[in-house]
């Protein structure tokens, strides 16, 4: 019996192959969204003063909200390209590339002079960079999912969300969105009670619901495609969402509010775009229980 043979009937090797897989592929997608998630932090707190010093304080965080959308916008452009390059040359050497441009770009982030020592050469180089990161982050969403979802078992490939393993992911998706909608109303007016401990439960059920979506979200997106195309049509389907449906919330919930100056216009828009999801849910078909089309 050659190594091949051995390694694909041994189940300690194949689980040992798997755990690995899928530790590689969290620890990357980890890696990634925190550099993501630092930027719209400081997007949200700091840049305002850092980067549009001149602008009275709530147009100054639209505008650095608008540097958080060229990371949106970008996305397609990284799902193309290394979407290709991970049909053509494999997943692992496009998710590699794609992590090492994302911290380097973070990097250089935190070594930009503010708009007071360069001037108007600050914020430009901060949206430029904001767009390579961008570029990034399209093309290494698809690669760390396909490598669990590709290598798991058909039973399991819903990673995060197990309960979308045993009922599908469309009902536990339509669940949160559902939710969220009741949710986004309740969220807000937990928000301006500004009690710490409310703020807390407004945010962590809020997560909840969300996971409903996010984690069948993967398995679901990448098993609409076949293997020749995964890839590239998986990263294009999950970057282009991403634009309406992220990209432009954080600038769009800023001058909702400034314009009605109250977070119920915020709350309509996601319940809006919620309902777009549920389209989308109809529209999709059901793939849990189905091997992966090759």
């Amino acid at each position: 019996m050659n190594t091949l043979a051995t390694a694909q009937t041994s189940p300690s090797i194949g689980h040992t192959s798997t755990r690995r897989l899928a530790t590689a592929s969290s620890v990357g997608t980890t890696l990634e969204w925190y550099d993501f998630t630092v930027y719209n932090t400081l997007a949200a707190l700091i840049f305002n003063r850092l980067f549009f010093p001149s602008f009275d304080p709530l147009s100054g965080t639209i505008l650095a909200f608008s540097t958080y959308a060229v990371g949106y916008v970008s996305r397609p452009i990284g799902g193309v390209l290394f979407g290709h390059l991970g049909d053509k040359r494999g997943r692992r050497v496009v998710l590699v590339i794609t992590l090492v441009l994302m911290g380097i770009t973070t990097g250089l982030m935190g070594l930009l002079p503010t708009y007071a020592r360069v001037g108007i050469a600050s914020p430009i180089l901060l949206v430029m960079l904001r767009f390579v990161q961008g570029v990034a982050l399209g093309g290494e969403w698809a690669g760390a999912v396909l490598i669990s979802v590709e290598h798991g078992a058909q039973h399991q490939r819903g990673r995060n969300a197990a309960l979308s393993d045993r009922v599908g992911r469309r009902p536990v998706y339509a669940a949160g969105a559902l939710l969220g909608m009741l949710w986004a109303f309740v969220f807000f007016v937990l928000l301006e009670s500004r009690r710490p401990a409310l703020i807390v439960i407004a945010v962590v059920i809020g997560l909840v619901i969300h996971s409903a979506m996010f984690g069948p979200q993967a398995a679901f997106v990448t098993e609409q495609f076949p293997t020749r195309v995964r890839y590239a049509g998986s990263s294009l389907a999950y970057t282009l969402a991403g634009i309406a449906g992220g990209g432009f919330a954080p600038l769009i919930f800023a001058s909702l509010f400034g314009v009605y100056r109250t977070s119920t216009a915020i709350s309509v828009y996601v319940v809006a775009t919620l309902c777009v999801t549920g389209v989308a849910l109809l529209m999709a078909r059901e793939t849990a229980n189905s091997p992966l089309e090759e």
